[in-house]
């Protein structure tokens, strides 16, 4: 059990140690349930003070807990650059739904069906008096959004007017949408 036992040194040199008589009832308590002497057990623990001194990690190993594990750093960051992302992405979509919201707020402002009624015989009047129109004139006549133009000569009403009227007109339009 001993450190020297393997080496050929003889053991020669006394230390005296005085302990107290607790100290000492302690000391032989320990070392009986170490199985050994209290010399022997007194030996051991300075000699294991002393490599402890010498090799710190060795007795002393980092806790995991509060140690710096590369992995562990690793998937923060790619945890973190994943939320990054999505953050992204969700101010992505709050934009995209603001501008939807906004165009939602022209269409509903035109979709009025009297207020789209009245441009739409204002149109219907303008292909009567022209023999065609394009989409710029019709906007520079009117003063309309496009988007309303859009909505009024889509509709299946104005081109049953016209065709009744002339259906000249119709193709004329068809012909320039396909232009653009």
């Amino acid at each position: 059990m001993s450190q020297n036992k393997g080496n050929n040194d003889k053991r020669d040199q006394l230390v005296h140690i005085v302990f107290t008589k607790k100290e000492k009832d302690l000391i032989k308590k320990l070392a009986d349930s170490s199985f050994s002497n209290i010399s022997e057990f007194i030996r051991q623990s300075v000699f294991e003070r002393i490599n402890r001194i010498k090799n710190p990690e060795e007795f002393y190993p980092v806790n995991s807990s509060t140690s710096i594990n590369s992995d562990v750093i690793n998937k923060i960051l790619e945890n973190t650059n994943q939320i990054y992302k999505k953050q992204d992405l969700l101010i992505e979509n709050t934009r995209i739904l603001d501008k939807m919201s906004d165009i939602l707020a022209k269409i509903q402002k035109y979709s009025k069906p009297e207020e789209l009624e009245k441009k739409t015989l204002i149109i219907l009047a303008l292909f009567e008096k022209h023999n065609s129109l394009s989409q710029k004139e019709i906007i520079e006549e009117t003063g309309f959004d496009e988007s309303i133009i859009f909505q009024v000569i889509s509709n299946n009403k104005l081109f049953r007017k016209l065709e009744l009227k002339n259906p000249i007109y119709i193709l004329k339009y068809i012909a320039y949408l396909f232009e653009k």
